[in-house]
């Protein structure tokens, strides 16, 4: 392409492309149009006795994300899930611990989990996003491309916590290569209705004994929804679907999040598992009883689903 002719322009045109060249010359960096993709490096291979741990690098744009692969000991294809972070910042999930991770691989299913944008080894700037979560949702996709890459890597699910739904239900909405989802504490409702309920309860992991929980959701109905709201993209998925709820949140409002599923599965639009648990707040990934229903979902979905939406 040539380059273009500054005298030829008129001037406000002129400072447009002198304001690029010089902020190119300064280091900014390039949309995300300008970049070249590149594709994911599979890196060191760790063999344990109960998982094979693989270091993977991949671009989302024009960063570089850093994340690990866990999967079983034994010959795939496997079920693979990739995780996605709650709000703030976040490294990637570990193995051995006693949630989310080490109950998937022992279940024969693995786990994609990656340094969250500007946390851990992952390039970009972590919070700074506003509520359309489109960057991080350009990430999850990413990490499914990278996936697509390998032969041992069959259905792809999501599994997000808390912020993650959001993201989530962007990321269902623009690939055809997700098969099942599981959303522990998402929400259902707008961003300005989850923010309207952690005002009004104080926003901690469980609501407090004091607080009239029917006057509060009362408020946020009258408040209504503002920013990003997940419900459109949510009432067109087709994909099954398992959300984990604490009866006892209150950090967001389970009632509310439950009447919406509920309406889009009695409208036969979707395919969303329902389970709420009275005793829970926020935190549900450290319950047993929550991992271990997580568990026989995914493995009921896996047996009763003949296809999963991807043309070989």
């Amino acid at each position: 392409m040539r380059s273009p002719n500054l005298l030829g322009l008129q001037t406000a045109e002129a400072i447009l492309v002198l304001v690029a060249l010089v902020a190119a010359a300064c280091g900014t960096e390039p949309t995300a149009e300008k970049c070249t993709p590149a594709p994911a490096v599979h890196e060191s291979s760790r063999q344990h006795a109960d998982h094979i741990a693989i270091d993977v690098r991949f671009q989302s744009g024009c960063i570089t994300l850093a994340g690990t692969l866990y999967q079983p000991p034994t010959d795939g294809p496997h079920p693979t899930m990739v995780f996605l972070h709650g709000s703030g910042e976040a490294p990637r999930l570990g193995f051995g611990g006693p949630w989310i991770t080490t109950p998937l691989v022992d279940a024969g299913v693995a786990v994609m989990t990656y340094d969250k944008r500007g946390a851990g080894k992952s390039q970009g700037d972590c919070c700074s996003i506003d509520d359309g979560f489109e960057a991080l949702a350009s990430d999850g996709l990413a990490a499914i491309d990278a996936l697509l890459e390998r032969d041992d890597v069959g259905p792809i699910g999501l599994l997000g916590v808390s912020q993650g739904g959001w993201v989530i239900a962007k990321m269902v909405d623009q690939s055809d290569d997700v098969d099942f989802t599981v959303i522990f504490s998402g929400t259902a409702v707008s961003v300005g209705e989850e923010i309207e309920y952690s005002r009004l309860t104080g926003g901690e992991n469980f609501l407090p004994d004091h607080i009239d929980l029917e006057d509060v959701l009362e408020q946020v109905r009258q408040a209504g929804p503002s920013g990003f709201d997940p419900r459109p993209l949510l009432r067109t998925s087709r994909i099954p679907g398992l959300w984990i709820f604490g009866a006892r949140d209150g950090s967001q409002p389970t009632r509310l999040d439950v009447e919406v599923l509920e309406q889009f599965n009695a409208e036969e639009r979707t395919n969303f598992t329902i389970e709420v648990f009275p005793d829970l707040g926020h935190d549900t990934t450290h319950d047993p009883k929550a991992i271990t229903t997580m568990l026989a979902w995914i493995e009921r979905t896996l047996e009763s689903t003949a296809t999963f939406g991807r043309e070989e």
